[in-house]
């Protein structure tokens, strides 16, 4: 089959969340690990790094490939979900998988892979694995879809867990409370296998404490590890101060990936590459963190972070779709300096909404839209949500339309913001 027809069968043929919700999700690793038999088990032939988290997994993961990649490393990165195209979910050195070998993929083993059952991220898991595996990566990163302990994903080796941060999100699958959750994300700690966690948050920092010392895997907490004296904006990038607590050793980065919040990813992800040159054969130079750093976007693709559409107005979208990023979100907006705030918003239906509104500012101008996402709240039942949290405004359900709407009004010294949804943001750009 050709690229045409091997999407046709894989979207007739396997269900996504992104379509479906809960009832994509597939609990437990026998059928990802009966299809990987097919193949002759192609996760085991390279080091993997795996990352979870509730927010900045995907920027954390982003931030290592670009930094391996720079240290001369032929490295494969495999995230979710893709905001344009499949192909996005699996890069090697930033290059997405080329279209015949998606074709190539699913003549050999969609009619197996079908057989069995799997769901449309466990097919593009086991394509991940398979690719990287017949590129011959050298290192390859892998991001959880959901959770951790019973995701696709899970059937890994890695070199080194990490585990961004814990908050509220899927709480019909992972669990109501946050400590249920972590207990979920920390079903990816393996035996002896070094895990670096993002926050030493106290309603989760025992369950990975614990877990850890079940698996005899050392543990650190990056927030513990290292801390930010000082970060301003430079232009394009974002300069940072980093200080070693145990060492006091003094850091100056440079990161290409804008809002305050990377902050955090930033330093998980600084915490990570300590351990994998302490603790793994790779040889990570200065020079080689350095330049991967200040140049994660081009050497990844990575888009839809706190990604500047415009500049007059200052148009920012961010695919962040739950309270704990929405938490950021409106802190970094607040200190930016502005006559107006629009705020463009779609989320999915499963979202917790009275999470996430009683943060927003109810002085911003709102434009409630939907994606085309089948699971996409309707623009009309998110305006009444709103009114509930004394937020109020238009109901513009295409989403281009919204925008041209609010930069049609904007002034030059107002801010206009889309997000809610990763979809909404990858139709926007």
């Amino acid at each position: 089959m050709n690229y045409t027809e091997a999407l046709d069968f894989l979207n007739e043929n396997f269900v996504s969340f992104q379509t479906a919700g809960r009832t994509a999700y597939h609990e437990g690793l026998d059928t990802i690990a009966a299809a990987c038999r097919t193949m002759g088990n192609p996760q085991n032939d390279y080091m993997t790094i795996h990352i979870a988290g509730t927010n900045g997994k995907g920027s954390v993961a982003h931030m290592l490939a670009a930094v391996l990649q720079s240290a001369g490393y032929h490295t494969g990165l495999y995230t979710s979900p893709h905001l344009h195209s499949i192909r996005e979910r699996i890069r090697i050195d930033g290059e997405p998988i080329p279209e015949y070998a998606v074709a190539d993929f699913m003549s050999r083993y969609g009619e197996d892979i079908k057989r069995l059952g799997l769901s449309y991220f466990e097919m593009t898991t086991a394509m991940a694995f398979k690719w990287f595996s017949e590129s011959e990566v050298e290192v390859a990163i892998i991001e959880t879809g959901l959770g951790g302990r019973l995701d696709a994903t899970n059937i890994i080796t890695p070199a080194i867990s990490i585990i961004t941060n814990i908050g509220l999100e899927h709480c019909d699958i992972l669990g109501k409370t946050v400590e249920a959750i972590a207990a979920e994300k920390a079903g990816i700690i393996k035996s002896r296998t070094p895990v670096v966690i993002g926050e030493s948050d106290p309603e989760s920092a025992h369950i990975f404490i614990t877990r850890a010392a079940e698996q005899s895997a050392p543990i650190m907490f990056a927030d513990l590890t290292y801390e930010c004296l000082e970060e301003h904006p430079h232009g394009t990038l974002q300069r940072y101060t980093l200080r070693r607590i145990d060492t006091g050793n003094i850091q100056h980065i440079e990161l290409d990936l804008l809002g305050g919040f990377q902050r955090k990813n930033l330093i998980t992800a600084r915490t990570a590459i300590s351990v994998l040159r302490r603790k793994t054969q790779l040889s990570i130079s200065t020079k080689a963190i350095l330049e991967g750093l200040r140049n994660v976007t081009a050497l990844t693709g990575l888009s839809g972070r706190w990604q500047i559409i415009s500049h007059v107005p200052l148009t920012i979208a961010d695919g962040g779709h739950n309270a704990h990023s929405f938490k950021e979100t409106v802190r970094q907006l607040r200190k930016m300096e502005h006559d107006r705030l629009y705020m463009i918003l779609g989320f999915a239906a499963d979202k917790t909404l009275d999470t996430i509104f009683p943060q927003l500012p109810a002085d911003a101008e709102y434009i409630f839209t939907q994606s085309s996402s089948p699971r996409a709240i309707s623009a009309d039942r998110l305006a009444e949500e709103a009114k509930h949290y004394g937020l109020k405004g238009k109901v513009i359900a295409d989403p281009h339309a919204a925008l041209e709407h609010a930069k049609s009004n904007a002034g030059p010294s107002d801010v206009i913001f889309v997000g809610g949804s990763l979809y909404l943001v990858g139709e926007i750009l």
